[in-house]
């Protein structure tokens, strides 16, 4: 008990108390006093002393500072050391310790056996005081060569921000040691599956070279992860499909890959390839630099019909400034479609991609596969639903939605006859007007015909929607003085042939 008692106090008076210090002849403080205390820096402010302390990996670090303690004959005995540049450690009286390679958790063990062995039941403990720096060299293909300064806990990959090109390669970093030992490192391999052998920490000395990427693939399409990836020497679709990208999508079809690269010598520019994967990767296609591959989903091979006429993009609207509602406006959207789908459904989806001057209600399909023309109102099956008015689609089919033409047409015996712009709430009286009204010498007012966009026979007192057609009739005269040149002309002729056969004696 006297024993826990005794390193229970030991470590409250290294958290706590200052002692004063004397040089030892062999050049390590040694304190006797136990009424003065440390300046032991606070582990909460120091995030680099915290991670060394709590690291079981931390590597013993020239210009590290250690703090040892033990009790000899009742009494606390500290003294402080650093790591030297050779990591030869000072311990005094209980002589040096050679710390390369060696981990701070296998140094302190060593520290401690020493003590123990010289002061048994000593209890000895040392801690780290403050952590080394030192500075590596960075060449290579990076922007430029420099040197870093890194620390103990500093890994490979902590030094890549801001250093490297678009060209550095990550597959085969180069760690070259002050020794001269020289090793390859992954860092793709170390980020993405953890593989911490190649993420080592920096050591003083160490020289890292980046090397020049060669192969650098882009993957595409129905993979878990896309994205550019750099292939190793040896690696092909499998690694960079099955590794790299996770694997295909429950919806990606294998059997039609495509590889797109471009040409660096010769004549051609771009050349692709389908790559049919569906039975497994036995493919000895070679993946080159710069080559896309693209994984197609299976619904990109789905049978199609198209929606054509006044229909809007979605993101734009293009008519929102065009009163005339020209039918060069008219759009074609291509959308897939599953067996079974029916117009309904198909196009709620579209509903509000349906420009507002739509005439849904001559909306036709025309069936690609027997070239039949379908009348369907569209108004009706979008708006009141019924399932027996609803229409199973077939692949290629064209919903045609024309557009409604806001404009009346007047033709006949008027002055200038031809289309006019619609006006709510007018007669046929208005549009004659502004058609310039009866030619009085050719027309009559007796017997104007009005109908609707449809055909359909209309009063001509009744307000007319858009696209009606007004007819003014042509009085007996314009038909005489029309036709009446042309009857006289071939009565003439007549008579003059029956003449000349006359004359030859062909006729009586």
């Amino acid at each position: 008990m006297k024993k826990v008692l005794m390193k229970i106090f030991l470590f409250v008076c290294i958290g706590v108390s200052a002692f004063s210090e004397e040089e030892l002849s062999n050049g390590v403080k040694q304190n006797l006093n136990t009424n003065s205390s440390w300046d032991i820096p606070i582990v909460g402010e120091n995030t680099k002393l915290l991670l060394s302390l709590s690291a079981t990996d931390y590597p013993v670090t020239p210009g590290d500072v250690y703090r040892i303690a033990y009790v000899s004959a009742d009494r606390e005995i500290y003294f402080e050391t650093t790591v030297e540049n050779g990591y030869e450690v000072n311990l005094g009286i209980f002589g040096n310790i050679n710390a390369k390679k060696l981990t701070f958790s296998e140094f302190q063990s060593l520290v401690e056996q020493r003590i123990l062995t010289a002061y048994p039941d000593s209890m000895p403990s040392i801690m780290i005081l403050s952590n080394g720096q030192f500075q590596v060299f960075v060449k290579g293909e990076v922007q430029e060569a420099t040197f870093v300064t890194a620390w103990g806990l500093t890994s490979l990959s902590q030094i890549v921000d801001g250093i490297l090109t678009e060209y550095s390669s990550l597959r085969d970093v180069e760690v070259v040691s002050r020794d001269g030992e020289s090793d390859i490192y992954d860092l793709f391999r170390a980020k993405r599956f953890g593989e911490r052998q190649y993420d080592p920490y920096l050591r003083p000395g160490d020289t890292v070279i980046f090397k020049e990427k060669h192969r650098e693939i882009l993957l595409e399409g129905a993979v878990k992860r896309e994205g550019k990836y750099q292939l190793s020497d040896g690696e092909g679709l499998f690694e960079l499909i099955e590794e790299f990208g996770g694997g295909f999508t429950a919806i990606a079809n294998p059997s039609r890959i495509r590889l797109e690269r471009i040409v660096t010598g010769g004549t051609k520019i771009a050349e692709s390839f389908v790559i049919d994967l569906s039975l497994g990767y036995k493919s000895s296609t070679e993946l080159m630099n710069c080559d896309r591959i693209v994984v197609p989903e299976k619904t990109d091979y789905l049978p199609v019909i198209y929606i054509e006429g006044a229909i809007q993009p979605e993101s734009e609207n293009i008519y929102r400034n065009n009163t005339n509602n020209n039918i060069s406006n008219s759009q074609i959207v291509t959308v897939p479609i599953k067996e079974g789908d029916s117009l309904y459904y198909l196009l709620w989806d579209f509903k509000d991609q349906i420009h507002p001057t739509a005439d849904l209600t001559n909306a036709f399909i025309h069936r690609e596969s027997n070239g039949e023309e379908i009348p369907v109102d569209l108004q009706a099956l979008l708006y009141e639903y019924s399932p027996k008015e609803d229409i199973v689609l077939k692949p290629y089919d064209k919903v045609i939605i024309p557009f409604r033409q806001f404009l009346v047409i007047v033709t006949g015996a008027v002055y200038d006859p031809g289309q006019y712009p619609y006006v709510p709430n007018q007669t046929s009286s208005y549009y004659i007007r502004m058609a310039g009204g009866v030619n009085p010498q050719f027309g009559t007012t007796q017997g104007i015909k009005v109908t609707d966009r449809n055909g359909r026979p209309i009063s001509k007192e009744s307000y007319l929607e858009p696209e009606s057609h007004v007819y003014v009739p042509y009085s007996f005269s314009y038909y005489f003085l029309k036709y009446f040149p042309i009857v006289v002309a071939s009565v003439t002729a007549i008579y003059d042939i029956v003449r000349v056969l006359q004359i030859f004696e062909v006729i009586p």
